[in-house]
């Protein structure tokens, strides 16, 4: 598969980039902030519905199963948890300092509250590193594809059921790993078929009759996401059919990616740019308050400049801890 890590960079950029412009939309909502610009996302990004699931599947594309748990469960220890901590602490401490370097600027009145919010609680890391650790397990059950995706389509329907049962906590979203559990399975299918085309003529009618029947019908388009709730018995089926044929066009439309370097450099640092990017939205839509009600071309601007900073800012510091020196911060040799 010529291009192949090219690609896989450049379509995670592609899917980062849709998660931080639909997460504009709650920051405006959360100020009172809206303009056609912040309007028009929403259905763009609709678009886009798979692009969690298109996250774990592209996971399932390099996994490496044949280890023993300690090393696996080592490894994505410091690729996943110890680069959450890292960024989440070191993000709530730059924003801190945002904080007191913006409160003086000349739209003081909308920065109205230092707020150090550090939390661990992202839902989708989590769900990710319980995911992979469940699925090394059933590599050990069985070597034979088909005998995998059976037992996680298993595991969806119970993860499934878990929603409904309040009684049942949900330590580490771990309920949320098992409705996304068989998309680490997906991935490494489309793997094998991503260079083909038969599957593109089955997955494109799938995906677009879905997605158009549920924008017609004006119901919500059944996609995970942190609250899971659009999905439940009614949805399941169609939620697990929508994102693997749009996830399947997507990249194999992105297959076609030979050079995209900006995407590239974003897709190196999606971790980063998850963890970080909702602390810069709001700094950055509260500073530029008064440019989102200055008309089209100002309030787009202003939106457009806000998706930027929250795109490259974490970027940048992910490229400096990951410099040699810094790179142990992180976990990396």
């Amino acid at each position: 598969m010529a291009y192949r890590l090219s690609w896989v960079d450049a379509a995670k950029g592609i899917l980062i980039v849709f998660v931080a412009m639909v997460h504009i939309v709650g920051r405006g909502e959360e100020l009172n902030i809206s303009c056609p610009a912040i309007d028009a996302i929403g259905p763009v990004a609709s678009v886009l519905c798979f692009r969690m699931p298109a996250f774990f599947i592209l996971a399932g594309f390099w996994g490496k199963y044949d280890i023993s748990f300690k090393d696996f469960l080592t490894k994505n220890a410091k690729g996943i948890l110890l680069p959450l901590i890292i960024f989440s602490y070191l993000g709530g401490i730059v924003y801190e300092i945002s904080y007191e370097l913006l409160k003086g600027s000349y739209n003081a009145g909308a920065l109205e509250w230092p707020f150090l919010g550090i939390s661990l609680d992202y839902w989708f890391v989590l769900a990710l590193f319980i995911a992979k650790c469940v699925y090394w397990v059933i590599n050990r059950i069985s070597r034979k594809q088909w005998i995998r995706l059976i037992i996680c389509l298993g595991l969806y329907v119970f993860g499934v059921a878990t929603l409904n049962m309040g009684f049942l906590p949900n330590f580490a979203c771990w309920k949320w790993a098992l409705v996304m559990l068989v998309y680490l399975s997906v991935g490494q299918w489309i793997k094998e078929k991503i260079d083909g085309w038969r599957l593109l003529l089955v997955s494109l009618p799938v995906f677009l009759v879905g997605y158009l029947f549920y924008r017609w019908q004006g119901m919500d388009i059944p996609y995970p996401n942190g609250g899971m709730k659009y999905i439940n018995w009614a949805t399941a089926l169609p939620s697990f059919l929508l994102c693997t044929a749009g996830s399947y066009v997507f990249l194999k439309l992105c297959s076609f990616i030979k050079h995209a370097r900006v995407l590239e450099f974003i897709g190196r640092n999606t971790l980063a740019i998850y963890v970080m990017h909702w602390w810069i939205e709001i700094l950055a839509m509260k500073v530029m308050r008064n440019f989102f009600s200055q008309g089209i071309f100002m309030s787009t601007l202003a939106t457009l400049n806000t998706l930027a900073l929250a795109v490259f800012v974490p970027c940048l510091i992910s490229e400096l801890l990951n410099c040699p020196k810094l790179r142990w911060i992180i976990g990396k040799p």
